[in-house]
């Protein structure tokens, strides 16, 4: 689902688009009867309700304030259509569906399941002052969208995930310094709510030292159900709109380098990369790697790397190339769905949409900015490899590519600011392993020394 967000804080209309595989899961799981809008009565509603959901997107126009749902703007575009004249009324049943009357009164649904998916994994921070520091006391693994169960989110995190809870106060002292402590406590009044309060220092001796969360400066209450959401949810997607005008530009960097803390210890063990370049010999290559031109480069024949378990890629650099993978994979999966439910089989779509999100992410490796496009960068991908995962100093992952009798290396090339001395390395190493790779120089290096 992507959504223009700029606008979201106003009643203007949002252009929304909603894949259908969220828009099936979301009907199905809302267990409610819900409209879709056709063109006219026909025989074949059944087929035409299942054309739908096996469309690749379905664009509407919606409008949005923070705390309310989605109101639809107009009439939904299925495919190339923008239909109003009846609707069409449609159950869950079974883990499939049943259609029902046509009427012309009802209102189309789509607007509705769109907030649901909305609701699902995302959330909206703005400039506006959010008032969640008190909530019903309860159990919560799962902050709402709304952030209106943060104290139960929080006092569920510091009781079963205490390492976690403390890494999260943590990072919020190097975004807030005047900030020492977090607590949630049970309302003195005797009511069955919890409150969240804010400690000026680490210390908590005594309840009156503390204040409560929502008596605090616009931006504290925003950045803990931020960090709530990075740190707890998985596939979160967090949309801020103006966040200088609520956090001072420190603040900002503090909240952006945890963001990217967060966004790399990601679990990604499943997925390795070797990087090559299209050229051997490109001085702009020079200048970023091969420790500035003083290293080597080596080539290796794609077909020769096919028995160790990865697949080539050439990286792609524009949106519309991955803009076309997913419409396709979304097409796809969308197919398998409706093939397996006129098969009679009940699919777990939940489990379904995992797997599929789960093996497409083994293609983001293709996809890089623009910014890199000058790279011509193609990548071996290796998808859950059998060799053993290792450990660097610096934390990262690493395998070892099988070792073979002899390296695929058909030649090596000299950078330009490449020493004698490492080049005489290489004609050692050469000699003594029999290699036969012939070197060469590159064509930026002023002189070549003699052989």
């Amino acid at each position: 689902m992507e959504t223009t967000t700029k606008r979201a804080i106003s009643s203007s209309p949002i252009h929304a688009f909603i894949y259908c595989i969220e828009l099936l899961v979301a009907f199905l799981r809302s267990g409610a009867t819900n409209h879709f809008a056709i063109n006219n009565p026909r025989p074949e509603t059944k087929a035409y309700v299942d054309a739908i959901f096996s469309l690749p997107q379905i664009i509407v126009d919606v409008s949005l304030r923070p705390g309310a749902g989605f109101a639809r703007t107009g009439d939904p575009i299925y495919g190339d259509s923008r239909v109003h004249t009846h609707h069409v009324a449609v159950t869950p049943a079974g883990g499939t569906y049943a259609v029902h009357s046509l009427n012309t009164g009802a209102a189309d649904s789509v607007a509705s399941l769109l907030f649901q998916c909305w609701q699902t994994d995302m959330f909206f921070f703005t400039a506006e002052r959010f008032a969640v520091g008190k909530s019903v006391f309860g159990n919560a693994d799962r902050l709402q969208s709304n952030a209106a169960n943060l104290p139960a989110v929080l006092d569920t995190l510091s009781g079963s995930r205490g390492s976690l809870f403390a890494k999260l106060v943590d990072h919020l002292r190097e975004i807030f310094p005047t900030v020492g402590n977090l607590s949630v406590r049970p309302m003195p009044d005797g009511t069955n709510v919890n409150e969240i309060r804010v400690w000026p220092v680490e210390t908590m001796s005594r309840a009156e030292l503390s204040f409560p969360l929502d008596q605090s400066g616009t931006g504290v209450a925003q950045v803990i159900a931020l960090l709530t959401a990075i740190m707890t949810i998985e596939q979160a997607v967090i949309i801020i709109d103006e966040i200088n005008s609520f956090l001072h530009p420190k603040g900002v960097r503090a909240l952006f380098k945890q963001i990217q803390y967060q966004a790399n210890s990601i679990n990604t063990k499943g997925v390795f990369i070797a990087s090559f370049a299209a050229s051997g010999d490109d001085l702009h290559m020079w200048n970023l790697y091969a420790d500035r031109g003083e290293g080597l480069s080596f080539t290796i024949p794609l077909h020769k790397v096919q028995d160790w378990g990865c697949f080539p890629a050439c990286c792609r650099y524009d949106t519309h190339s991955i803009d076309q993978f997913c419409v396709g994979a979304l097409e796809t999966v969308a197919k398998c769905l409706i093939e397996e439910k006129r098969g009679g089989l009940s699919p777990d779509l939940e489990s379904y949409a995992a797997t599929f999100l789960w093996n497409i992410s083994y293609f983001a490796a293709v996809f890089k900015p623009h910014s890199w496009a000058d790279e011509q960068e193609w990548r071996l991908i290796f998808m859950n490899p059998l060799a053993e995962v290792k450990q660097r100093e610096d934390g990262n992952s690493f395998i070892e590519v099988p070792k073979t009798e002899r390296l695929p290396i058909e030649a090596v090339c000299a950078g330009p600011n490449c020493s004698v001395e490492t080049v005489d390395e290489f004609h050692a190493l050469n000699l003594e392993m029999n290699l036969n790779v012939p070197l060469f120089y590159s064509k930026s290096r002023k002189v070549a020394p003699a052989e």
